[in-house]
């Protein structure tokens, strides 16, 4: 009996065994199969990347081709360019040379000819330019002298009539209850002024000049004997603390600071040592 049970175990253990063997003999086979499978796909892949592969090598074989056609085209063009270059090159080496010889002897001696008569006309047009401009020169000089001839004619009968004046008016003793009248002297002191302003810009060589000069000298000296005092301002510096009226014009010949009294329009005049008039005057200042 306990040999019975002893030969049921072994059976027993046996079939387990084998189950065991048949089961992993199923794995076996399973997973061999999925191995299979994947190389399979593997395969098949490399299989398409391979053929992939050999038409992009064959694509760009065909593009290295075109590309060495086309270098090819364009060494050949260059090349024909260059025969050409070289070609124009020696005409124009043959053409320049051709020039150099036509110019011969000739041909300088004509353009040395032409030279001259330039020379000679430019000569001659320069001569009667100067000659011209001379002959301007002395009318405009003949021209301002008669000007100025003339205005001191006209001064002469501007000198007559002040003293005309000054004899015809004779200034009256200052009488203590009312105030003079200073109207007269004051037109006298304007027109002494214009004579000055325009003496300063005359010729002192024009004749009558001097006379005039004398003129004005005696008629400033008969002013002052009234009691009359004209302060000379022409040509004067400027100082601004001078109590008058100004008007300033820049002048390119004076220095930058510099301001001189140009012109009077109506001028300072003090009767008895106290004022009665206040100078108007046109001020030019440097730039």
């Amino acid at each position: 009996m306990q040999k019975i049970k002893i030969f049921k175990s072994v059976f027993a253990l046996i079939l387990l065994l084998f189950s065991l063997t048949a089961f992993s003999q199923t794995l076996d086979s399973l997973a061999f199969k999925q191995v299979q499978q994947k190389v399979s796909k593997l395969q098949k892949e490399l299989k398409n990347q391979k053929a992939d592969f050999l038409k992009q090598q064959f694509e760009m074989s065909k593009n290295i081709n075109d590309l060495q056609a086309e270098i090819a085209s364009d060494k050949k063009e260059l090349d024909s360019l260059g025969i050409q270059i070289v070609n124009s090159q020696n005409n124009a080496e043959q053409d320049i040379h051709s020039i150099r010889q036509t110019v011969n002897k000739n041909t300088l001696i004509a353009v040395v000819c032409i030279t001259l008569i330039l020379c000679i006309l430019f000569w001659f047009v320069s001569r009667k330019q100067k000659s011209d401009k001379t002959d301007i020169i002395e009318q405009l000089n003949i021209t301002k002298s008669s000007i100025e001839e003339n205005s001191a004619k006209g001064f002469s009968k501007q000198e007559d009539l002040i003293k005309s004046l000054l004899l015809k008016e004779k200034f009256p003793p200052i009488p203590p209850p009312r105030e003079l009248d200073h109207s007269l002297a004051l037109k006298v002191a304007d027109e002494i002024v214009n004579m000055q302003m325009n003496l300063a810009h005359m010729d002192n060589k024009i004749r009558g000049h001097r006379h005039l000069s004398i003129a004005v000298t005696n008629i400033l000296d008969n002013f002052r004997a009234n009691g009359y005092e004209i302060t000379d301002l022409l040509n004067k510096p400027y100082d601004e603390d001078m109590n008058m009226d100004v008007t300033k014009v820049p002048d390119s010949s004076l220095k930058e600071g510099e301001e001189i009294i140009q012109r009077i329009i109506r001028p300072e005049i003090f009767f008895n040592n106290k004022i009665i008039q206040h100078a108007q005057v046109i001020v030019a200042f440097g730039v």
